[in-house]
């Protein structure tokens, strides 16, 4: 507070806004969720196959990996 009231005071013009406009933001068209992922979410069935699968393995192989070593003697 006392950092950001000395800055406006002693440089008139030295605070500075964050905004930013429209016509500077929308400069590469039109941005949805579907050009934000690196996959294609418009088949449900597809999706959650693959979500499924690929939290299913990423989260069993901890235990299958501490069952193998607890069944070597």
């Amino acid at each position: 507070m006392i950092a950001r009231l000395a800055s406006s005071r002693l440089v008139p013009g030295a605070s500075r806004s964050f905004q930013t406009s429209a016509i500077s933001r929308s400069g590469h068209g039109k941005y949805t969720t579907e050009d934000a992922v690196p996959f294609s979410f418009k088949n449900r069935g597809t999706f959650a196959l693959k979500v499924v699968t690929y939290f299913g393995f990423g989260l069993s192989l901890p235990v299958i990996a501490s069952a193998y070593q607890l069944s070597k003697k």
